[in-house]
C-alpha cells in the first residue's frame, strides 16, 4: 500500500497527518543515527563503563515518561520533578538534574520559565527554596505546545496504527530491534552480567522466598537462561547476526497486534540515548 493511500485511509485529518509525519521523521532520524553511529559491539562496551553507572540516562527516561503519561503535574519546579522520580533516582546530583531538564528544553519536550521571587526585607530566616535550586531563581517547567500536540495525537488509535505500519513497512522496526538484540548478545559475550541485567531489567526474574513453587519455577527459568547465555557465547559472528535477526522477527510477530508497539520501541530507544555533559 502506498503512503498516499495509507494516509487517505487513516481516518485522520490533514493537520493530524502532518503531525504524525513530523513524529515519524524524528523517529527515523534518531533510530538511524543510533544504528549507524556505533556498532552493536561498541555500544555494548559503552554500556559497561561509567555511563552505565550514571543515573542521568535513566532519570532522563523517567522524567520524559512521567511527562508524556501525565504522571507529572505541570508546570513544576525541579524539586517537584525530583520528588516524582523513583526512589533510587531521587538523590541524583542537582547539576545532573539541571542538565537533563535543559536537554529536554533543547529538544522541545519542555519549556522553562523563571519564577518571580518576592524579596523580603531584613535578614532571611532560611533559604526560600531547596538545595537543588541554590545559586539562582527556581524555574518552572511545562510541556511545550509541540509536545502537547504530539501527546494529543498519540491518544488516537488511527495515528498509532499509521506509525506502526510505516515503521514495519520501511524495515526500520526490524533493523532497530535486531540492533538491540546484538547489543544484548555482545553484553553476554563481554561477561558483564550487571550491565546485561540493567538492559533487561523489566524482565528480571523475581524471587518470592515465601513460596516454594515460585522458587522452583525461578530456578527452572534461571537454568534455561544460563543455557541460552552459553549458547550465545559459543556463536560465531555470522551465526550471532542470524540469531539476532531471528529473535527480532519473533519479537515483531509476537507484538503484531499491539497498538502501542512503537511507543514501546521509543521506550527502548530512550534507554539507548545519553545526556551529554
Amino acid at each position: 500500500m502506498s503512503n498516499q493511500t495509507e494516509k487517505s485511509n487513516s481516518g485522520l485529518t490533514e493537520q493530524e497527518i502532518q503531525i504524525v509525519e513530523k513524529i515519524l521523521a524524528g523517529i527515523f532520524e534518531v533510530l538511524n543515527s543510533i544504528i549507524t553511529q556505533h556498532s552493536p559491539e561498541d555500544y555494548a562496551k559503552s554500556l559497561s563503563g561509567p555511563q552505565r553507572r550514571s543515573k542521568k540516562p535513566i532519570t532522563h527516561t523517567s522524567i520524559l515518561y512521567n511527562v508524556t503519561t501525565h504522571k507529572q503535574n505541570l508546570p513544576a519546579e525541579p524539586r517537584k520533578i525530583r520528588a516524582n522520580l523513583p526512589e533510587d533516582l531521587k538523590d541524583i546530583n542537582s547539576t545532573d538534574l539541571w542538565k537533563i531538564l535543559n536537554s529536554l528544553a533543547r529538544t522541545k519536550f519542555l519549556r522553562s520559565e523563571p519564577n518571580t521571587i518576592r524579596c523580603i526585607r531584613g535578614r532571611p530566616k532560611s533559604r526560600g527554596f531547596e538545595d537543588s535550586n541554590r545559586g539562582g531563581k527556581p524555574s518552572s517547567h511545562d510541556k511545550t505546545e509541540e509536545l502537547k500536540k504530539v501527546i494529543k495525537i498519540l491518544t488516537k488509535p488511527e495515528a498509532k496504527k499509521l506509525i506502526n505500519t510505516r515503521l514495519k513497512d520501511t524495515g526500520l522496526l526490524f533493523k532497530f530491534t535486531k540492533y538491540k538484540k546484538l547489543v544484548l548478545f555482545y553484553q553476554i559475550r563481554n561477561h558483564d552480567i550487571e550491565a546485561l541485567w540493567d538492559n533487561v531489567k523489566p524482565f528480571r526474574i523475581k524471587q518470592n522466598i515465601n513460596n516454594i513453587a515460585d522458587e522452583k519455577e525461578r530456578e527452572k527459568k534461571r537454568k534455561t537462561l544460563e543455557v541460552y547465555l552459553q549458547h550465545i557465547k559459543n556463536l560465531n559472528e555470522e551465526d550471532l547476526e542470524h540469531e539476532a535477526g531471528q529473535k527480532a522477527e519473533e519479537d515483531i510477530i509476537r507484538h503484531a497486534g499491539d497498538e502501542d508497539l512503537f511507543i514501546n520501541i521509543i521506550g527502548g530507544l530512550l534507554g539507548y540515548t545519553t545526556i551529554k555533559d
